[in-house]
């Protein structure tokens, strides 16, 4: 959907400033490709430079994509990162995590609903933050808010908005201005901080 630069931009911004805020252990996976791949280790990363930001570049193609991506890559993600927070804190109190993923939005719900779910009970709160384009004078829209779903109820076509009230995700914000997402992401830390000593 040639969001490829902005979302780079946005996982940049993301890593810049979690890093700076110090919220405790954060890590960086990609998907699309045929599994999901770690790319930054879960750890405390003192700060996030250029080293770090050349091998997510050199990792990160955009080019994984194939027929069945948009079917299994969000799912595949989420279970690792499920896997990968059970075994982090597998010892200690339980702690409230979040994932925050990086993506243009298509995908296939009923495939990722079970792991959200499953996300959520552990404590783990998968974020999305779907990196969309506007759409531009004379072009047709390529934007998340104009994407439908189509279903089948009793041989009868259902055709609905794709953000509709069974989108699987509870938390989700859709970025199409790059300017507004330090501001995004300190709400999103804030309201996190305040769901997790509750």
């Amino acid at each position: 959907c040639g969001v490829a630069d902005t979302a780079m931009a946005a996982l940049f911004t993301l890593c810049s400033a979690l890093a700076r805020v110090e919220v405790g252990e954060f890590g960086v996976c990609s998907f699309g490709g045929e599994k999901p791949e770690l790319l930054i280790p879960l750890g405390h990363h003192a700060e996030f430079g250029r080293p770090m930001a050349e091998d997510l570049i050199r990792n990160f193609t955009f080019k994984e994509q194939s027929e069945t991506s948009h079917n299994r890559g969000l799912t595949k993600l989420l279970q690792l990162t499920t896997h990968i927070f059970d075994h982090v804190h597998a010892a200690s109190i339980p702690v409230s995590q979040m994932a925050l993923i990086v993506t243009d939005g298509r995908f296939n719900k009923a495939a990722v609903r079970q792991w959200v779910h499953t996300a959520l009970s552990r404590q783990q709160y998968p974020l999305l933050i779907i990196v969309d384009r506007p759409k531009e004078e004379g072009q047709p829209s390529t934007s998340v808010f104009d994407l439908k779903a189509v279903q089948y109820e009793n041989g009868t076509c259902m055709v609905s908005p794709y953000l509709s009230p069974d989108f699987p995700f509870p938390f989700y914000v859709v970025i199409q201005d790059m300017a507004a997402l330090p501001r995004v992401l300190a709400d999103v830390v804030r309201q996190w901080f305040e769901m997790a000593v509750r």
